[in-house]
């Protein structure tokens, strides 16, 4: 009976041990895709509400499906022109944006998706302080909306680097808010011309170090290849002056060789010259002692007399 006692509690142990196991890998996985989560659920109910405004403005009944499956037509508003028609030309930059952030209850809550304005205070349970949505009050949300990302990072995600569904994604926030019966389109995003003024200055200053950093870059790399062919060329001055080092000694006995030939035949032939000279010398005075001999003298001219 102990045995079987003891059995059973062993198993009651391991059965409890995995369950405990189970819950915490569950946990686990739930916090891991705790974000992912999140998105699904934000897409599911920001649909359902594109849902009723569809079946509210429109009487559609059949959309739902399509919604959900990312098959529906997506429907809003592109011309900038006819955007500022409806709101009479209303403006705001974003300094001006960022103060609608509702902090108090008399403050309103303005988002801001691809420059198109909406007045979201009726939602405060959603945009409010502390809520889920807050993170975007106040600002261009549309590159956070298509990243499924509030951080501060995806908020400055340039357009131009979004995709053809992540921009998807933001015009369906536009279809929603754009439709909703309790949101309300305020107006358009401008620039503020300080802000340009501002933003050419940093443009201007970011090339102008990026020029400078290049232009080091290239002083740094011709120091180099100066440097690497000084070295190059002192190392081929020594390997030449090594060979004609060990060179020399042959070279110079050529040399003595060649000059001791050149002094014999200049011998050889300065000797042949005065040899030629002195035959010459020697007929020439034959024949003028030939020419003396055959002169008349005193005495042979007293014999004649």
């Amino acid at each position: 009976a102990f045995l079987v006692v003891t059995r059973v509690q062993s198993k009651m142990g391991v059965a409890l041990l995995a369950v405990i196991i189970t819950g915490v890998i569950s946990s686990m996985t739930v916090i891991i895709y705790k974000k992912e989560i999140d998105m699904i659920l934000m897409k599911f109910f920001r649909d359902l509400s594109r849902f009723k405004s569809r079946k509210r403005l429109y009487g559609n009944q059949a959309s739902l499906i399509p919604i959900l499956m990312g098959k529906e037509e997506v429907i809003v508003m592109q011309n900038d022109e006819k955007l500022q028609e409806e709101n009479d030309g209303f403006t705001m930059t974003l300094a001006e944006l960022a103060e609608m952030d509702g902090k108090t209850e008399t403050t309103p809550i303005y988002i801001s998706v691809k420059g198109q304005i909406f007045d979201l205070s009726a939602a405060r349970h959603f945009y409010g302080p502390g809520k889920a949505y807050h993170a975007l009050v106040g600002k261009e949300a549309a590159s956070a909306f298509a990243k499924g990302c509030f951080t501060s990072q995806c908020l400055s995600t340039p357009m131009s680097q979004l995709t053809e569904q992540q921009l998807l994604e933001v015009d369906r926030w536009i279809d929603l808010y754009r439709n909703h019966d309790k949101y309300k389109f305020v107006g358009m995003l401008a620039t503020d011309p300080i802000d340009d003024i501002f933003a050419d200055d940093e443009k201007n200053l970011s090339e102008s170090q990026s020029n400078i950093e290049q232009q080091e870059q290239e002083q740094e790399q011709q120091q180099q290849s100066e440097s690497d062919y000084s070295e190059e060329e002192q190392q081929s001055n020594t390997e030449q002056e090594q060979q004609l080092e060990e060179e020399s000694p042959n070279f110079e006995q050529v040399q003595q060789e060649q000059s001791e030939s050149d002094y014999a035949e200049e011998e050889q032939q300065t000797e042949q010259t005065n040899n030629v000279n002195l035959q010459d010398f020697e007929e020439v005075l034959a024949e003028n002692v030939e020419e003396v001999n055959e002169l008349p003298f005193e005495n042979d001219v007293e014999e004649e007399a």
